[in-house]
């Protein structure tokens, strides 16, 4: 999954980001995968090179046009600086490859970012394992007036909440707040 990177801290993502440059520009100026890694690593790094990212996500597109794993991270750029027209136009090139949880939560959430809710929803997986497209998928229940399964999406959410899962704590304390339960945890409104 294109947004299973693992924790590298700000020093790791310049060092892959290095090593990736170095790569492309040594080895394989037209290798798809290597331009869509560095743009993943361009994104995820802080303060993001979103700029960078953008560019080295589209030279993985055209370098490799039917390369799922391109698309994926240049969909998830532009759906991240919020072009989401793009990212939805991407994400659908994808999509004809064959079904993708990830893609289609990413254009869930282009989707819902336009305010086309009733849409969003349909591209949003009915999961708790990854707690934003848990969330992206209440909300927009939410905000279509659905109630009932908005509340039963933030209900499993809750349910599902790992203690440890401090990078968490907003979606939970907002599920909590939707439920209005948010008195059952005062630690999670500091």
């Amino acid at each position: 999954s294109p947004t299973t990177l693992p924790e590298l801290g700000t020093d790791g993502y310049w060092i892959a980001i290095t090593y990736l440059e170095r790569a492309i520009l040594l080895r394989s100026t037209d290798d798809p995968v290597r331009w869509a890694a560095l743009s993943s690593f361009q994104r995820m790094s802080q303060p993001a090179l979103e700029i960078n990212a953008i560019e080295s996500g589209k030279r993985g597109v055209e370098f490799g046009p039917q390369n799922a794993y391109a698309l994926e991270q240049y969909a998830g750029i532009l759906a991240t600086v919020g072009r989401f027209e793009e990212a939805i136009q991407v994400i659908d090139q994808r999509l004809k490859m064959g079904p993708d949880v990830w893609s289609e939560a990413v254009k869930g959430v282009a989707l819902s970012s336009l305010g086309q809710f009733a849409e969003a929803v349909r591209y949003l997986p009915d999961t708790v394992d990854e707690t934003w497209i848990a969330q992206t998928r209440a909300m927009n229940y939410w905000l279509l007036g659905d109630i009932e399964h908005a509340k039963n999406d933030y209900r499993r959410l809750w349910q599902a909440r790992r203690l440890d899962d401090t990078s968490n704590e907003d979606i939970y304390a907002d599920a909590a707040y939707s439920l209005g339960i948010l008195e059952d945890d005062p630690n999670l409104i500091e």
